[in-house]
């Protein structure tokens, strides 16, 4: 066997086990987190720009925790951990669209019917990942989330009858 042949198959033996690493569990949990703290920048990024704020929404920091929470009850299950991770960082991908959508719309005074509905989404999606989070980590969680949009609402609605 020649040295170019050699070198060859290493290469070919790097990538492939490159590739199987990436597409183990663990490297798939950890594509997630990177894109998610890819998101969380650009929520920090749009809360700066837009809002003065240096921090990430309350309820962004809570279901950070619960994530956390989640990472090590399941530790040793690959497959409820794969779904946590891919629930967080849609989660944040859909704060994220949220934020910067509506950030827009404020902008640019826009009373698009499509964008309105595209925000909806974003809400209703992060709202579903909350229940899920809230769910595997048991009815006290169930019960603050519950209690935490019901104070929300009930601000909410004071806010509007000002």
């Amino acid at each position: 066997m020649s040295l170019l042949s050699i070198i060859a198959v290493l290469v070919i033996i790097g990538f492939l086990l490159k590739w199987y690493k990436s597409n183990r569990p663990e490297g798939i949990i950890q594509k997630y987190e990177e894109n998610a703290e890819l998101f969380i920048s650009g929520l920090k990024t749009i809360g700066k720009i837009a809002y003065g704020k240096e921090e990430l929404d309350e309820e962004v920091l809570q279901m950070k925790d619960w994530y956390i929470r989640l990472k090590e009850k399941y530790k040793h299950d690959n497959e409820k951990l794969v779904m946590v991770a891919q629930d967080w960082m849609d989660y944040i991908f859909n704060k994220d669209q949220y934020s910067t959508g509506f950030y827009l719309m404020l902008e640019n005074n826009d009373e698009d019917r499509d964008r309105r509905d595209e925000l909806k989404e974003n809400i209703f999606k992060s709202e579903e990942i909350e229940n899920r989070f809230a769910h595997l980590l048991g009815q006290e969680y169930e019960d603050q989330l519950r209690d935490g949009r019901r104070k929300k609402k009930e601000e909410s609605e004071k806010f509007r009858s000002v």
